[in-house]
């Protein structure tokens, strides 16, 4: 006999296994559905930061120079395949138009609201799973390589501030005093390379041989960081 449910959740991910967790802290009867095991697929390949101020939505481009570099499959961001292309067409459009900024503004309105929560509705959740060991709670480190990118970063601190929000843009010199044993310029310089490299190539993928050794380890690493890991495939490579 089937079984009944009020809510089905499809995905599960970070945010479909939390909104599960509420619906039946709420009385509801609810089946979670996913093709893979609870967090295996984009939760997997996210930094895992719980975070109020991520509050700005991400906007459908309007730069022509990008939007025919997705067109193209030519950005590492965003992959789609041409047979689906109609299909998704009307969420495109719907999503386009909801990136206007009269739009976009009433999406930054609701998210203020909503992420407000975020920190106190997460907490309660690790502490009932007695996961509070893998948290770290002394906030996280953005690094800018270009003077326009830390521009860009100054005005949205600002923004932040207005929403109380405790937020500082460092120097390279203060951030050296902040963390003393942070040196991460040779591998963030590699990775940096390696994506902007995969791009002028126009690839989007990458497929690695695994060993075992060290130097198939790292590319591995370096490429899931990179392009993301839903866009690297390890082979295993024979061994005897």
């Amino acid at each position: 006999m089937a079984r009944k449910f009020d809510i089905a959740v499809l995905g599960a991910g970070i945010v479909g296994v939390s909104s599960a967790i509420h619906l039946r802290r709420q009385g509801l009867s609810v089946v979670l559905i996913d093709r893979r095991g609870p967090g295996e697929e984009t939760s997997f390949g996210n930094t895992g930061l719980i975070h109020r101020e991520g509050v700005h939505p991400y906007l459908f481009p309007r730069s022509l120079p990008k939007l025919f570099q997705y067109g193209l499959n030519q950005r590492v961001d965003a992959y789609y395949q041409i047979s689906s292309l109609l299909k998704v067409a009307p969420f495109l459009w719907r999503y386009f138009l909801n990136s206007a900024p009269a739009k976009a503004k009433q999406t930054l309105a609701a998210n203020i609201a909503l992420f407000e929560h975020a920190l106190t509705t997460h907490g309660a959740l690790i502490e009932a799973s007695g996961s509070g060991n893998l948290i770290a709670r002394n906030g996280w480190l953005a690094a800018f390589r270009t003077k326009a990118s830390a521009a860009a970063a100054e005005i949205q601190r600002q923004e932040l501030l207005d929403l109380g929000l405790d937020c500082a843009l460092l120097s390279a010199h203060e951030l050296s005093l902040l963390e003393p044993h942070l040196n991460v310029s040779e591998l963030e310089g590699v990775m940096h390379f390696l994506k902007e490299e995969m791009e002028r190539r126009r690839f989007t993928k990458a497929v690695i041989g695994i060993s075992g050794g060290v130097d198939s380890a790292v590319t591995a690493y370096l490429a899931a960081k990179a392009l993301g890991p839903a866009n690297v495939i390890g082979v295993r490579m024979p061994y005897r």
